[in-house]
């Protein structure tokens, strides 16, 4: 970030409020607000406040030298019994981040969080996604100037999974996608900018709420050393990274090992193995838990192993919105990568050229063979994406995009 900070000009100091903690380690939420985060802190002193009702906050936690923030908190929402042991218990592959704590009651967060912005003279507010903004739309006017990234519309995220979901709704389910839309609907309009991660949706921005305006910051991922190209001999990994208590992960696991894999194993039989990479390992992925070629490793710190013995990754996603940061990990660890249209929707990526792309079964197994059989189809897509990567999602790109936006 060197580069990055030696650019810095004057702005007001920015209170960064978010629902977990931000990590380049995790999945796209959690590197989204790491980058967003890192972002804002090239540009000048910035704060984080984490907000939510669980016990222990989740998730990994990077080193505090990966972001140069004035100071980092939890403020941790207490139940209407008033104590910790009521919130909610919310069990972690990943080892809980060790942060300063502070226990509030909700009717109290807008005090809270103004009483710290006027103590460290923070006139800007950066509200990272609608799980955020649930808890402290009360504290909003203080800011002179406020900015909110919703990454993705929570509705339409919504909509397309109960589209892929049999039955209705859960009572939890319903309750969210309720949430999301009054949210939408009604404080959109209170911020000078609201952040979405394509173009595509920021289009359904405009469509489905007030707000006519939004901007594009795009998704990037953190800058890795590119590993030697993909092994080209058995056994060929085909390897899968994301959240598995995610709905849309399961879903396209579960397609690619019932409808993918089989068809890859009647013409490279036991040479062909589906590794599986990823925290909350659900009932629902039981009955593959012991396909023949499959493989569950669960959470990992280091994916650098496993993607060096990657032939290719895959996005088997048949719903999701945002932008796979999948993806891109992908192309920075200089792999290939076939991905189904929705998985790879918002990037600006081109079908044979800098990556494969295919929406039926027959199609996608075709796909994954002819990385396996052409391994100069493979060297040739992943120095194309590297490219794009550098062009487009990179923190240089990010920041430029950044500025550009808040000088318009």
């Amino acid at each position: 970030m060197s580069s990055l900070s030696s650019k810095k000009t004057v702005r007001p100091g920015t209170l960064f409020l978010t629902y977990q903690c931000p990590s380049f380690a995790g999945s796209g939420p959690y590197i989204r607000s790491a980058a967003l985060l890192r972002m804002i802190a090239a540009r000048g002193e910035v704060h984080v406040i984490i907000v939510n009702r669980y016990q222990q906050m989740p998730g990994p936690c990077d080193p505090p030298s990966n972001f140069p923030y004035a100071a980092i908190s939890y403020l941790r929402i207490l139940p209407e019994s008033g104590t910790a042991d009521h919130c909610i218990r919310v069990a972690s592959e990943v080892p809980y981040p060790k942060l300063p704590t502070v226990d509030c009651p909700l009717t109290g967060v807008a005090d809270f969080i103004s009483g710290y912005a006027r103590k460290h003279h923070l006139e800007q507010v950066f509200v990272f996604r609608i799980e955020t903004l649930f808890f402290v739309q009360g504290c909003l006017d203080f800011f002179s100037t406020r900015l909110l990234d919703l990454d993705e519309l929570p509705s339409r995220r919504d909509r397309m999974i109960t589209s892929l979901k049999e039955g209705p709704l859960d009572p939890i389910e319903k309750r969210s996608y309720i949430t999301s839309q009054v949210l939408e609907r009604t404080q959109l309009s209170r911020f000078h900018h609201v952040f979405v991660a394509s173009e595509v949706e920021a289009e359904a921005v405009r469509k489905h709420t007030t707000f006519q305006h939004p901007s594009v910051l795009p998704n990037i991922h953190s800058r890795k050393s590119a590993l030697p190209p993909s092994p080209q001999t058995a056994p060929y990994e085909i390897l899968f990274v994301g959240i598995l208590s995610y709905f849309p992960n399961q879903d396209g696991v579960l397609w690619f090992c019932r409808e993918v894999l089989p068809l890859l194993r009647q013409k490279r039989g036991d040479s062909v193995l589906f590794r599986v990479i990823g925290f909350g390992n659900t009932p629902e992925l039981k009955p593959i838990w012991h396909l023949p070629g499959v493989i569950f490793s669960g959470y990992q710190d280091d994916l650098i192993p496993f993607y060096t013995r990657a032939t290719m990754t895959v996005v088997p996603l048949r719903a999701g919105t945002g932008t796979r940061l999948k993806i891109l990990e992908a192309f920075a660890y200089n792999r290939p990568v076939v991905s189904t249209t929705i998985g790879a929707e918002g990037l600006e990526v081109t079908h044979d050229k800098n990556i494969l792309l295919a929406d039926k079964a027959e199609a996608f197994a075709e796909a994954c063979l002819s990385l396996i059989d052409q391994p100069d189809l493979g060297r040739r897509i992943t120095e194309s994406a590297s490219h794009l990567c550098r062009e487009l999602y990179s923190e240089e790109a990010l920041l430029r995009r950044y500025d550009e936006i808040m000088k318009a």
